[in-house]
Formats: structure tokens, sequence, C-alpha cells
């Protein structure tokens, strides 16, 4: 079997695409491709026509487009239970930011390391009504966002035959649409959260690089710390998706470093914008804007300003990433950085544990696709399982993450309240096929209804 879309860091693609797996349940399927669907041989186990080419018929019944079971992750009080420290019978604390990493931080409070103290149901009704006081404060935030600008270009079609020329589908375009990717798709999340945001980075000179700017600034998003850069190309994936399943994605990209001159305004952008913001994200897609002097100018805020910096980072040395608030890897790249892979002995714990040692971070948030995340501190850590009903789509997901955790520190939650936000926001746009984001009112609506469900 070919796997089409494997979760990351689950021993398949690192497409970032999520594949439900089989369970116990059997509710669950899995998006795979048979080997023998793809053969042209009459006489094999796929279906072909006359020709010795597979039909259409044979491609949606062995699953080339995904077909969605009833999920086994619904929250209800089997998944909100309470959930132990696979390590002992610590919890993680529920108990606020120390002073001084709120909105509003100033120099005068030190960087504590977060407390921990015994807590109940990780998602307990009341556990979740305490969540509600967080998000109206969003709106206070002001939030820098720096890193790889990425445009996803979607393009939605219709699939009724298979190609004469080649066991593929044949889409039929019914529409096109363009939408934030990357670092920007960070800051499309803090936006519609209500933040104040800022943007940082590089994109071309050209049509899908004006259109990101041009819309980022119509949607209230300051673009001062964008460079159009003439002799860059944009970062444009285009993606086909026909019947909600994506049949293939297209990039095109220049991953190269910045050029001197280009890294140099971009970290002194940063400078001048440190006064002004109350945490910093980073977002690393590995297309060359992120380096060692972004990252040391963004400690050196760190130092001055003791402002929350958050990083998502891609499979670079993660020494990188060192000496910042939080890192949210997914589970493959924090294997890899871990030097294993998906089948390493290792434990997640001891991979979460020993990377948070190493970073000298405060917090590492690990997401696992259909696993939920795990949270370390220097404490302990904790798992919160994912409330995902139906995955159609994890693309963005990450920023998704990112972004509401970020605030979340912000508004004044404790890094598992910050989470389990996170981990509902992400819930709600993987639902949704394309790069997607969650509002504000509609995540209210979100945690009162799950308060009510507990």
């Amino acid at each position: 079997m070919v796997c089409l879309a494997c979760a990351p860091g689950q021993g398949g693609s690192s497409s970032g695409r999520l594949c439900s797996r089989s369970r116990s349940s059997g509710q669950n399927r899995v998006l795979q491709i048979p080997l023998q669907v793809l053969q042209t041989s009459q006489g094999g186990a796929g279906r072909g026509n006359s020709q010795g080419r597979p039909d259409l018929e044979g491609f949606l019944q062995f699953g080339f487009f995904r077909t969605h079971g009833s999920a086994s992750f619904a929250m209800d009080k089997q998944v909100a239970g309470s959930q132990q420290d696979t390590q002992g019978d610590s919890y993680l604390a529920s108990q606020r930011l120390p002073p001084g990493l709120g909105l509003g931080a100033g120099v005068e409070h030190p960087m504590n390391r977060f407390q921990m103290r015994a807590t109940g149901k990780l998602l307990s009704r009341g556990a979740i009504r305490r969540l509600t006081q967080w998000p109206p404060r969003f709106k206070e935030a002001r939030v820098l966002v720096v890193g790889d600008l990425i445009v996803d270009e979607f393009v939605w079609g219709k699939v009724d035959r298979i190609s004469p020329e080649a066991p593929v589908p044949v889409v039929r375009v019914t529409d096109k649409s363009l939408r934030w990717g990357g670092a920007a798709n960070v800051a499309n999340n803090l936006r519609a959260m209500g933040a104040k945001v800022s943007l940082a980075g590089v994109v071309g000179a050209d049509e899908p690089g004006r259109w990101l700017f041009r819309d980022a600034r119509r949607k209230g998003v300051k673009t001062e710390g964008i460079q159009l850069d003439p002799a860059r190309p944009s970062t444009l994936k285009t993606r086909i998706i026909a019947h909600s399943q994506q049949v293939v994605r297209i990039d095109r990209e220049h991953s190269e470093p910045l050029s001197r001159e280009r890294g140099e305004k971009l970290r002194s952008f940063l400078r001048q914008q440190a006064c002004s913001v109350d945490a910093i994200i980073v977002s690393d897609y590995g297309k060359g804007v992120v380096d060692e002097l972004l990252m040391e100018e963004v400690r050196g805020i760190i130092r001055k300003r003791n402002i929350i910096a958050c990083v998502d980072p891609k499979v670079s040395p993660f020494s990188m990433y060192r000496q910042v608030t939080a890192v949210t890897p997914n589970h493959r790249e924090a294997l890899k950085a871990a030097g294993l892979d998906a089948a390493g002995s290792a434990s997640l714990e001891q991979v979460g544990q020993g990377l948070l040692k190493e970073l000298q971070c405060e917090i590492l948030l690990i997401t696992r696709g259909e696993e939920g995340m795990s949270l370390f501190l220097d404490q302990g850590h904790l798992h919160i399982p994912t409330v995902a009903k139906q995955v159609y789509d994890v693309t963005g997901a990450g920023d998704t993450v990112i972004s509401v955790f970020t605030l979340g520190l912000l508004a004044g939650a404790s890094p598992k309240e910050a989470a389990m936000m996170a981990n509902l926001a992400a819930g709600i746009v993987v639902g949704e096929v394309g790069t997607a984001t969650v509002g504000q009112r509609r995540f209210m609506r979100v945690l009162e209804q799950a308060a009510r469900l507990v």
C-alpha cells in the first residue's frame, strides 16, 4: 500500500496531510492507494478497463479520494477525563504565568520558571469554562510575526474520468483561490483572533507577492516589515483539490538564504519594533529567511525586553532555536532533531525532555496530528488528546497552534490552558479544506459548547 498522506512523525510522508489511521473501532479508514490500482495489468487486483487502465470506479473504491468514517476523537467524557503523567502522579500547573510574561511585560520582572501543582480533570467542565476568560483579552495583544511568507493557491475541481494518457484523474477546474501561507498564515490566525499584528519577511516583486502585500494591508496587518525582492520569486504552493481531496501539490520557491542586505534590513526592523510588541513569533518553513543571525536578534530582544518569543521550527540544527519562550515542532521534526525516526526506541517523553533541556526554552509543545499534542515543562509533561471530529486537511494547523498558544500565554493563561485552547482551535481548522483560520467569536462558541458537552 502507498500512503498518500501520513501525519508527520508517523513514519510516512512529510507532506503535512493527515492520514486517518485504522483504529480498533474500525470507524476510520486509511487514505491509501493499493499498488495494484496503479498497475496496468488486466489480471491484477486493481480494477482496469479494456485498455488495462484503472477506471474511475477503481480509484473511488480503493480510496483515491478521502473517505470520512465517523471519527473516534469526539470530545466526550472518555476523552475529557483525567490525563495522568506517564512518569508518575504529577500534573502540569493550571496556574497563570508569572508576572512579567503577560501583556505589557517589562524588564522589571525576571523570566521565572513556570510552576506546577496538582490539578484534576484535563478537560473538565470547570476547566473549559475557565478557558473562556482568555480569548476576550486577545484583542489587547501586539504580536510581531517574522519568517517565511508563502502564498497558498488552491485550484478546485471535479473528477469524472481517468486520463487515457496515464492512470491519473482528470480534474475539471471550477474555481481558484489564494490564501496566506507560512508566516503569513500565522499572522492571519492572530488577526482572526483579534490581535494587532505586524508581519515581517520577504516576497518577490511578482503577482503572488504583491497580492499578499495588498491583502495583508487591506485586512489591517502592518506590512512595513515586508520586503519586495525582485531577485527572489515568491514562494507559491499550488494545491489541486478534487472532491475535498488534494490530488497533487506544486511548489514554486527559492529557498536560498537571504542576501546580506535583506537579512540586515529584516533584523533592523525587529530591533525597531521590539518596544512596541508584546510577543514575537518566528515561523520557519525552511525557505531561507530564518537563520542564526535572526535568532540571535530575537534572543537579544528577549534579554532586553523580557517578552514572549515562540518558534515554529523546521528541521534545521535545532540549537538555532535555543533560549526562547516556547518551541512548537511537530512529532516528525522533534524525532529528527533528536536523531531518531518514527521507529526509534526512545519514548516521546525522553525526546521531549531531552529537547527541552537542549534548547533551554521554557516550553516545548510537540504537535502529533491525530494523537493530539504533548506539552513539556521542566517540571513534567502532559499529553492532550485531539478533539477533532473529522480531519479534512491539516494545511496550516501548526500555524493555528502557535498563534493561539502565544495569545493564550499573553492573555495570562497557564501553559496547559494555552495548549488546550490551541488544541481546540486546531481541531476546528482541520475540519475545513484548505488553509483556514478560526475567528474569536466562533472559537468562543466552541469553548462554550465544549463546556456543555463534558
